[in-house]
């Protein structure tokens, strides 16, 4: 008995946060504050009460948020250098296993951004602009409302096809059609999961990854829904090597491809 009021009066102490540290709500011992759900109006409501800069734990680990406008630009664009690494994060390094734009750090973040401004630049203002992109995404919008002929409908998933053919554009080289069934999925699953990276179960699996990777919950379906995410592009992937001319790169998939021959 002693020596877990022991432990937990040391993990009390451990809590606490120096005087100048932000402010946030007190968190639990050893687990921190997984009970938050991490939603934007959750944010929103910390955010409101304790200032645009706060914090809250998962387990040991301290993570200081920033809100509004001016603390976001201070933080990205003002002391962009200093804020450039990612924190490591169980679940989201799971998925991605450190690589990629988002969630690398150090020399490979860097050479991957530098990789992605260059080319993402060229393919946007190059053979064919970006803003030609948008524009040829428009009329197919416009046309598809059209077709509703003053129905009331539910345009999420219509608007999110749309935003990203502009990307795929670019990246895979070509559109997908509103009716394509697979594309329409690879939508939803990536909307579910990041409605999911809020719950209480992937907050939990950052704490004790060890433990919740073997429980079922909802970190379960974020993690199966990425799964199939990327074997959705791995088969873009290997469609563009089948035809594939490094020197003549269609699009993003294309140059990279090059860049991965180059290297090696």
């Amino acid at each position: 008995m002693s020596m877990g009021r022991g432990r937990v009066t040391g993990a009390s102490r451990k809590n606490r946060n120096q005087p100048n540290f932000p402010p946030g709500p007190w968190p639990l011992p050893f687990l921190g504050n997984v009970h938050s759900t991490l939603d934007f109006r959750t944010i929103a409501k910390l955010a409101g009460e304790y200032g645009n800069v706060f914090s809250l734990r998962k387990g040991s680990e301290k993570i200081v948020f920033v809100s509004g406008y001016k603390m976001v630009k201070e933080a990205l664009v003002t002391q962009g250098e200093n804020l450039v690494d990612r924190p490591l994060l169980p679940l989201f390094h799971e998925i991605f296993k450190g690589l990629g734009i988002i969630l690398s750090n150090g020399q490979l973040w860097k050479s991957q951004r530098k990789f992605a401004n260059i080319h993402l630049k060229y393919f946007g203002e190059g053979k064919k602009t970006l803003m030609t992109y948008i524009q040829q995404e428009c009329q197919y919008i416009c046309q598809a409302m059209k077709e509703e002929q003053g129905r009331p409908f539910d345009p999420q998933f219509t608007m999110s096809n749309a935003v990203s053919n502009v990307i795929s554009s670019v990246v895979f080289g070509h559109r997908f059609d509103y009716s394509d069934t697979r594309f329409q999925t690879v939508l939803r699953l990536n909307a579910e999961a990041i409605f999911l990276f809020g719950s209480l179960h992937a907050q939990l699996y950052d704490v004790l990854p060890g433990l919740l990777k073997y429980l079922p919950g909802s970190h379960q379906t974020i993690l199966s829904n990425y799964d199939k995410i990327i074997a959705f592009i791995n088969e873009e992937i290997e469609k563009h090597k089948e035809d594939w001319d490094p020197s003549d790169p269609r699009d993003y998939i294309d140059t990279y491809l090059r860049e991965i021959k180059t290297v090696r």
